[in-house]
C-alpha cells in the first residue's frame, strides 16, 4: 500500500533503529528535502505524524515491497530514532501512502490468506494484526479496512484484531521465505483452521 518517492538514499551511518546520516547528511535531512526545514512537524518534534504519512522505505533485494520503518523522534545532532532497525548501508526511499493503497493493501492480505488457505479448507477463525499508523491514515475510514477484509474472506469467518505498535510478519522473496521481519504500518492476517 505503500509507494516509493524520489530517488535512494543510503543510510550511511546507522546502528540498531537509529539513522545518523543518509548520504553522508544528517538523516532528518531525507524529511527536509521533501517538506522544509520550517514544516512544523519537523520543527516542534513531532516527527511521528508525517512519518506516519510518509514513512521511510527499506529495499530489500528480490522484495516487491519495501520494509517500512516509521521516523518516531529527531536527536540534536538530526540522526532519526526509527520504530525498527535499519542496517547500515541500506538503500533508502521516503514512502507514501493514501486511503485507497492502504485499503487495498488489506484486500490483498486477505486474498492471500485466501489463497493460501485454499490447498486445504477456508479457515475457521481470523486474527488481524494491524498496525496503528495505519490506523491514524484512514481516520474514520478504518472501519473500511474490516469490512473489505469481511468481503473477501466471507462474512461468517469470525475474528479478533488489534492494532499494534510494530507486526511480525514473513517477506516473500525466496531470500528471505521462512525469516519472520519487524514491520510498520503493515497488516497481518493469520488464519486458524484444519487442513
Amino acid at each position: 500500500g505503500w509507494k516509493p518517492l524520489g530517488k535512494p538514499r543510503i543510510a550511511t551511518s546507522a546502528s540498531g533503529n537509529i539513522i545518523k546520516s543518509i548520504d553522508n547528511k544528517p538523516a532528518i535531512s531525507i524529511y527536509e528535502d521533501y517538506f522544509g526545514k520550517d514544516n512544523h512537524e519537523i520543527k516542534s518534534g513531532k516527527l511521528i505524524y508525517l512519518s506516519i504519512r510518509y514513512p521511510l522505505g527499506i529495499y530489500l533485494e528480490g522484495e516487491e515491497e519495501y520494509l517500512l520503518r516509521n521516523a518516531i523522534d529527531i536527536t540534536q545532532d538530526g540522526s532519526l530514532i526509527c520504530q525498527g532497525d535499519v542496517p547500515q548501508n541500506a538503500t533508502l526511499k521516503l514512502m507514501m501512502g493514501t486511503k485507497e493503497t492502504t485499503l487495498r493493501a488489506a484486500a490483498q492480505a486477505a486474498e492471500e490468506l485466501k489463497r493460501t488457505s485454499g490447498k486445504h479448507k477456508p479457515p475457521k477463525f481470523a486474527i488481524i494484526f494491524d498496525s496503528f499508523s495505519r490506523n491514524r491514515l484512514l481516520g474514520r475510514s478504518a472501519k473500511d479496512e474490516i469490512d473489505v477484509i469481511k468481503n473477501i474472506l466471507g462474512k461468517d469467518i469470525p475474528f479478533i484484531g488489534f492494532y499494534t505498535y510494530g507486526e511480525q510478519a514473513p517477506l516473500t522473496a525466496l531470500d528471505y521465505r521462512g525469516q519472520s521481519h519487524f514491520h510498520n504500518e503493515s497488516i497481518a492476517i493469520l488464519g486458524i483452521g484444519e487442513q
